[in-house]
């Protein structure tokens, strides 16, 4: 029960702060509302950005990463139905060791 008011708790946040976009280089990413989050915009890499979010939610919320990664899907998800965060979730590491 804890972890469901957590997940709607996460979930409201992202709506309220975040949306769900497609990058110039056509991968679709979540990114921030607020133009003074310059690190969470299209201007950077999507995997910096989806290290950056996970890290700002962990501190916000004092979850564990993966459960946060599942939180962020799933409202992805409910944005976009068609959404593809495969290249989103990569590490910087996995694209230039071309790990796609």
């Amino acid at each position: 029960m804890v972890l469901l008011y957590m997940q709607f708790l996460v979930q409201k946040y992202l709506s309220k702060h975040y949306y769900v976009g497609t990058s110039n280089l056509g991968n679709d990413g979540i990114y921030s509302k607020d133009p003074t989050k310059k690190y969470l915009t299209k201007k950077y890499p999507a995997q910096m950005i989806s290290e950056k979010l996970l890290n700002e939610l962990t501190l916000m919320f004092n979850l564990e990463e993966s459960i946060l990664k599942t939180y962020v899907q799933n409202w992805a998800e409910s944005q976009r139905k068609d959404i593809d965060l495969e290249f989103y979730w990569l590490t910087l590491l996995d694209v230039v060791n071309g790990s796609r």
